[in-house]
Parts: structure tokens; sequence; C-alpha cells
């Protein structure tokens, strides 16, 4: 980049590098020097350092003066240099905000966003704040129809998100190649994301699609949470030990008052529980694992089964007072 639209040198160093305004010259940056906490990477004034990006979790301000930590739970302890611990609340509204702020880069006065991060683009730009991760981002050339650019197949450090249409690659190696890349931190929230879609998804599945029986009436299988736990119900409506307990009580709540609002819930959030090929079980069952195939060895190689000579068969005859690759000529 240019300073002066003549000379031509770097002027946004790399974490832990500075660059000098005066020439351009690149030099690790020591712990005496001016620096912006928590800031990523710098750049370089005529009127001293400011902060270009700052570390994962914080936001620069517009002049690049200060790194502003987000907020993204209602309760932060944070301990001081007494090592005295405080209890930090912060409203709903402000944990809100920082949360659709996570990938912007700089942000103005009023809290909206200048200028969101490599890797994420602005899905509000009626209001500037709200920087949510190109899906595409990630992606290493497209596929099928190049010139829609809808399809991918993903960078070597990323996963396909969306099996279906792949158009969604997600970041979840850190690349100990190239250092420092602003868009790693991706990684450790991609991963989160991730594993917990996984538990939710495989919840769903026990809720809706789980078979089991009650006494271990394999003859009469069941379907679904629900339906398994009102059979189990059923057969403790003569227990006279249960009934009235607090504990059964809550179970039996749980089961005809909870469970049937939880499915109408999911059901509106467009989970078909129908039997279906279209249905949720249907759609959610793993592809089966290809059977395995035994490689056979025809050459019969490491496994020699019949070591008596046939007839023609050459003898072999010992090389005498020689020794292998010394005598040989």
């Amino acid at each position: 980049m240019s300073h002066d639209d003549t000379n031509f040198h770097c002027i946004v160093a790399m974490p832990g590098y500075k660059v000098a305004w005066s020439d351009g010259t690149i030099s690790q940056k020591g712990t005496n020097d001016p620096q912006v906490d928590h800031c990523l990477r710098e750049i370089s004034t005529s009127g001293g350092i400011t902060c270009y990006e700052c570390n994962p979790g914080y936001l620069a301000s517009e002049d690049g003066s200060t790194c502003r930590y987000l907020n993204t739970q209602t309760v932060r302890y944070t301990t001081d240099s007494d090592g005295l611990e405080t209890r930090n609340v912060f409203s709903s509204g402000d944990v809100s905000r920082d949360k659709k702020l996570l990938g912007c880069r700089v942000e103005g006065a009023d809290s909206k966003c200048i200028e969101c991060k490599e890797g994420y683009y602005q899905a509000d730009i009626a209001r500037n704040d709200h920087c949510i991760a190109d899906d595409m981002f990630h992606c290493h050339k497209f596929i099928g129809n190049v010139a829609n650019r809808d399809s991918c197949a993903c960078n070597y450090d990323s996963l396909q998100h969306d099996r279906v249409n792949n158009n969604h690659c997600i970041n979840t190696a850190y690349d100990s190649i190239i250092e420092n890349r602003v868009w790693k931190h991706q990684v450790a929230t991609n991963n989160f994301l991730n594993t917990d879609r996984c538990h939710r998804l495989q919840a769903l599945r026990i809720f809706f699609c789980e078979e089991g029986d009650v006494n271990a009436d394999a003859n009469t299988p069941l379907t679904g949470l629900k339906v398994v736990s009102e059979a189990y119900v059923e057969t403790q409506a003569s227990n006279t030990n249960v009934a009235g307990t607090t504990d059964w009580k809550t179970y039996q709540s749980l089961v005809e008052d909870q469970m049937p609002k939880i499915i109408a819930a999911w059901i509106a959030l467009g989970i078909d529980d129908s039997q279906a090929a279209s249905g949720f079980c249907a759609m959610t069952v793993p592809p089966p694992q290809p059977e395995i195939v035994e490689v056979v060895d025809s050459q019969n190689v490491g496994q020699i089964e019949n070591t008596t000579p046939n007839a023609g068969d050459k003898a072999v005859v010992d090389a005498e007072g020689q020794t292998p690759g010394e005598d040989a000529e």
C-alpha cells in the first residue's frame, strides 16, 4: 500500500510487527514500543500508530485508538491487579448488539459497523450493525454451473456444511503454515456451532424418531419419546407408590402438558413429523456404511502353503566361502 500515492510500501503490519512510517521498513515489535491494548494488527500513520484490527472478541474504534471488549454474555467476571474478582452484569440489549458485531472490524461512535472483517459481510445494509460470516469465503473452487457460482469445493482446512447445496464451507482447522490469518478466530466458533448442531440434531432424532418399548415388550415397538413416555405413564396407573409424589407429578406434567407444546413448536418451525420419505426421521437417517470388501491376494504373497518340492524344481545351492556383497563379482 502507499501512504502518499508515490512511494509504495506496507502500512498495515501483521501481528507482532511494526512498520516505520518514514521508510516503510518492517521490524519486530518490542515490549517498549507504543501499542494499543488488545490490537491484532496496527497501522502506521504520520501521527503515530493506530489499531487497524483488534484481537478476536474486541472491536476497534473509528480512530483506531482503542479496542472495545464485546460483551457477548450478560455476566462476565473480571480480576483486578490485586486478584479481586468483580461480577459485571450487562443488559440484554448490549449483549444482543455486541453479538452481531463479532465480525466487525471497526465501529463508529453510534455503535454501527463501518467495515466488516475479512470473511464477513454486512447482513443489514440499512442499519450496518450485523456482520455475518461469508458462507463461500472458504471455498477452493466453484463446481457445477460455474457461471452461477452457487456451489463449491472447500479449501483443505474447511468442511462442507451443506451437503445438499454445497454452498457453505466452514473453516475447522488452524493453518500452521499461514500464520495469523485474520479469519482464524472463526475456527473455534465454527467447531462449537457444528458440534452444537450435531447435538441438537441428535436430540431431535431421539425426541421424534427413537424406537423403544415399555417393560421389555419388544413385540410392540414405539416411536418417539412422547409415545414411549405416554405408554410408560399408563403402566404406572395402578401403582400407588408413585401417585401423588412430587417427582411423578413433575414427570407426568412434562409428558402430558409440555411434550405436546414442544412438538407443536418444532412443527411450527418446519419439522415434518410424518413417516413419509420427506419426513424428518427419514431425512436424518445416517447414510448406510459401505460394505467391507475383502482384498484377495491373488499372488498368495506371504502365505506359502506348500513347501514340498515339485518335480523339475531346481535345488537351491548355497555358495561356499563367499560373503554376499563382498566376494561376488
